[in-house]
């Protein structure tokens, strides 16, 4: 004879319980990556913006942001 696993029948009482707590539990861990994400964004803001006021709102935005979109063209051909 196959041993009985603890797991509950899936359905009971206690199978509904337990995916409750595993589904809070992942929650948590989802909300506490957000909220790390969520500082180190507000902790680049900060840094960048205590740049742009030492120099009297005068920054010297990164190349990459600064340089004019290349503008294309499209040709026809008659």
């Amino acid at each position: 004879m196959a041993a009985r696993s603890k797991v509950p029948a899936i359905g009971s009482a206690g199978w509904i319980l337990e995916e409750r707590h595993q589904s809070n539990d992942l929650v948590a861990q989802e909300l506490e990556d957000f909220g790390f994400s969520v500082r180190n964004e507000l902790d680049w803001l900060n840094e960048h913006m205590t740049d742009v006021f030492a120099h009297n709102g005068q920054y010297d935005a990164p190349a990459r942001v600064s340089r004019a979109p290349v503008l294309t063209t499209t040709q026809t051909h008659a």
